[in-house]
């Protein structure tokens, strides 16, 4: 870097272009690009000392946008590892479009324009002509190239949200009884209570119940699931966007492939459905659907034992361009055993893989921008907190012990 420090630079973290802005100061984008653009190899040839016009401020080499056509379509997907002490870390692996792992193997070339170089005799490089003690002639020729920065930007980051909540909380009881069936947001009843309100829904909510009718009743939670793409900037897909910062018509997408949904083992995974529908802000109405497939892993720990690991994989998400969202909801059910002992239904939503529009790859640091979410749902025995018919009995019992008093004073002053 400017510092003299090494730094690992690799391809899907970076981009090579001339100048990404429409400004042109003094023409200099425009001769480059003119030297880029040349349509055959003789008006390359009039053009090759284009760099005598420019200094070195200007990054002078393009990309191959073949080779990074080639690679359009790669899915980036978050994986975790052991890192050397044994703790878990995230990583970005990278695979084409057949499978295979290219986290490594992501070559792109990038060129400047043909340059002419002269040497030797050409009066057109011709740079000063001095005199020696004895009058003869010394002829310097320009020997310093100030052009070519063959410089490299950063690629923009991908910048996804993940956003889950609580739209609606059902529970029966053992004899089949509706207890409450309502969005923990609304504060209609008694029994549900929003302890993180956000609009439409909730991100931690606590129902509260008779002891009594707790084990052996069943809940119904309704979650609320939505992925946004929170790109910085605009993109687009054209060649000259991408080259020269001249802004297109056609922005650039992220398309999410997989979405991880962490459900709480005590869920019945058996309940859910098979395809939800799929909404998107751009678009009114329905935009297709989303499949969820319960998954069961069994992950082998660095001592030899195994944990089990289920998730919901939910896919069929629509592109996103930047400031788009799409979202789905579904309705999933628990039995509250006898032998029960934590009360706390937790889950956690995170992107899984995706992949980007044309012309463009996934930065590594994307991976720390892919924003998850989590949800908090307790079952917990009344407390009297907020139920109407506990103040009623607390009410009777104080009124009795006043009537008792008073009836013990009379005796006394009889």
């Amino acid at each position: 870097d400017t510092n003299g420090n090494e730094v690992d630079i690799k391809s899907n973290d970076y981009r090579s272009t001339i100048i990404n802005t429409n400004e042109d100061e003094g023409g200099i984008k425009t001769i480059i690009k003119d030297a880029k653009d040349a349509k055959n190899q003789e008006e390359a040839m009039k053009l090759a000392y284009w760099y005598r016009q420019i200094d070195a401020k200007y990054n002078t080499a393009t990309d191959d946008l073949k080779q990074r056509k080639e690679i359009d379509g790669y899915i980036y997907t978050r994986e975790t590892e052991k890192d050397k002490d044994g703790n878990n870390i995230e990583i970005l692996k990278i695979t084409d479009k057949d499978g295979k792992d290219v986290s490594d193997k992501m070559n792109i070339n990038s060129y400047t324009p043909m340059i002419g170089i002269s040497i030797e005799d050409d009066t057109d490089d011709l740079k000063e002509i001095k005199h020696d003690e004895n009058g003869k002639d010394i002829t310097e020729y320009n020997n310093e190239f100030t052009g070519f920065n063959f410089g490299i930007i950063k690629q923009l980051d991908t910048i996804v949200t993940t956003e889950k909540k609580i739209t609606d909380v059902k529970f029966t009881n053992q004899s089949g009884t509706t207890i409450v069936s309502e969005n923990p947001s609304s504060r209609q009843s008694n029994y549900v209570t929003s302890l993180e309100t956000i609009e439409g829904g909730s991100k931690y909510a606590k129902l509260e119940i008779e002891p009594e009718n707790i084990y052996g009743s069943s809940i119904e939670l309704t979650y609320e699931i939505k992925v946004t793409n929170n790109a910085e900037y605009d993109d687009y897909t054209e060649e000259s966007y991408y080259k020269y910062g001249e802004s297109g018509s056609t922005k650039k997408t992220v398309q999410v492939h997989v979405v991880e949904d962490d459900l709480d083992s005590k869920f019945n995974y058996n309940s859910l459905p098979e395809k939800t529908t799929q909404t998107k802000t751009s678009e009114s109405g329905s935009t297709g659907y989303i499949k969820l497939e319960p998954i069961t892993e069994e992950i082998t720990n660095p001592d030899g034992s195994t944990t089990t690991k289920q998730y919901v994989k939910m896919t069929g998400w629509e592109k996103l361009a930047k400031g788009e969202s799409t979202s789905t909801s579904y309705t999933v059910t628990a039995l509250i055993a006898n032998n029960e002992t934590d009360p706390a239904y937790n889950n956690d939503a995170k992107v899984k893989s995706l992949s980007v529009d044309t012309l463009s790859t996934v930065t590594t640091e994307s991976l720390k921008k892919w924003e998850g979410d989590k949800t908090q749902f307790v079952i917990t025995p009344t407390t009297g907190g907020n139920r109407n018919y506990t103040y009623w009995y607390v009410g009777a019992i104080a009124l009795a012990i006043v009537v008792a008093g008073v009836i013990l004073i009379k005796k006394k002053v009889l």
